[in-house]
């Protein structure tokens, strides 16, 4: 077996199964949206920093990285559900590690798709509701 493969497979899986795991083991009404977005960024700069062997030191373009791959993923399941949409983060920094905090989303959904998105944001990204802008 290819061991590159299988590590970055370990590398993609990780921070969902450590976000779901919270999730799972925090009710939503005690879940902070900070740390948990906190950890996913986290995990995703460990995930970036062992595919290319480089350590990440500029703030700025961690942030950046962060940021490209969280738009991607967005933009993605906003596909999955039919909606063309454009998207725009809110970075913040904590204990040196930049995370979505918050998303303004310009685009026209169905209340379903609204709801799905919204789902997706809180689960996958930490990101509450009520940082959440949708404009048309």
């Amino acid at each position: 077996m290819n061991t590159d493969k299988n590590r970055e497979l370990l590398w993609r899986t990780v921070p969902f199964v450590m976000a779901m795991l919270l999730l799972a083991l925090t009710p939503l009404a005690e879940l902070d949206y900070d740390s948990l977005a906190e950890a996913i960024s986290r995990l995703e700069l460990e995930k970036e920093e062992a595919r290319t062997g480089i350590e990440i030191q500029n703030q700025e373009l961690v942030a950046s990285i962060i940021s490209g791959r969280v738009q991607t993923y967005i933009l993605d399941k906003a596909s999955s559900l039919g909606m063309q949409i454009s998207v725009e983060l809110e970075m913040e920094t904590r204990a040196a590690t930049p995370y979505p905090s918050g998303v303004t989303i310009r685009g026209a959904a169905t209340l379903t798709q609204k709801q799905q998105l919204q789902t997706y944001l809180e689960q996958t990204f930490a990101i509450a509701p009520e940082r959440q802008v949708w404009l048309p």
